[in-house]
């Protein structure tokens, strides 16, 4: 796409353990990852997002879909 990020590394949350590591190697080897307000539904955002919700998510996050080559 031409446009660059200005970061040096971004994690990705389908890859959340791995990529916090890799932080926590680099950054602060001591720090944890806890995990508040876990949701009991594992349902896919594709089974529970309304055609109108999608549209929102999509345009609100445009620039991060592009950039981060998502499919949404």
């Amino acid at each position: 796409t031409g446009k660059q990020l200005a970061v040096d590394f971004v994690g990705r949350f389908e890859n959340l353990a791995v990529d916090f590591d890799y932080v926590r190697q680099h950054v602060t080897p001591e720090a944890t990852l806890g995990h508040k307000n876990k949701t009991p539904n594992k349902s896919d955002y594709r089974e529970v997002y309304t055609p109108e919700m999608i549209e929102i998510v999509r345009k609100v996050y445009a620039r991060d879909i592009e950039l981060l080559e998502y499919e949404f």
